[in-house]
């Protein structure tokens, strides 16, 4: 991290912060922290996943596939900071949306279309729970949501990017359609009493 700020300094858009660096160095220490208190049992849910063993280990291994597309998608440029006058800034240009469909514009359609979008984006996640690792589509739907709220908290950090909190609600949406259509389409549904 203390390379990539001080690269910044060649970049004339990007902002060199101290504060990354601590941030960065924080984050580093909370994930050793992580792994030495569940590493293990981490280790052992992937070794469970049996990818490309069967039809619910592909689907398991194409989750965090899409999940890290999301997340590339909605971070990147991935200016983030958490210096408090960068934060301010962005906060006094319009880029944090606490009150959901004030974004929407005055054109019907393309907020339509984009309120489509953003559901369609959360789609594929909650299918892929449901289907790959036969979660309950309740569960599913819920573990996409918090998915999609740790994004959106990750995102009120990122200098370039718009916080809404519409996009939580398009989530909710998009994650409960995926769940219903995979236990629509989960061959041993009639089995599980679930739904």
């Amino acid at each position: 991290q203390t390379a990539l700020e001080f690269g910044q300094i060649f970049t004339p858009p990007r902002s060199v912060s101290l504060w990354d660096v601590i941030a960065a160095a924080w984050g580093a220490a909370a994930g050793v922290v992580a792994w030495w208190m569940a590493g293990g049992a981490v280790r052992t849910a992937f070794d469970r996943w049996g990818a490309a063993r069967s039809r619910r280990g592909v689907a398991g291994w194409l989750v965090l596939a899409y999940s890290a597309f999301v997340v590339f998608y909605k971070i990147v440029p991935a200016d983030i900071t958490v210096n408090v006058a960068s934060l301010q800034a962005k906060w006094e240009r319009g880029m944090y949306r606490p009150v959901p469909f004030t974004s929407l514009g005055h054109d019907p359609i393309a907020a339509a279309f984009g309120l489509a979008a953003e559901a369609l984006l959360w789609l594929p996640p909650a299918a892929l729970l449901a289907l790959g690792r036969g979660t309950r589509p309740v569960m599913a739907w819920a573990f996409t949501l918090l998915f999609a709220v740790g994004v959106e908290t990750l995102q009120l950090t990122v200098q370039s990017r718009v916080s809404d909190s519409t996009d939580v609600l398009c989530a909710a949406t998009g994650a409960a359609a995926g769940a219903m259509l995979a236990y629509r389409i989960r061959p041993d549904r009639s089995q599980e009493g679930d739904g």
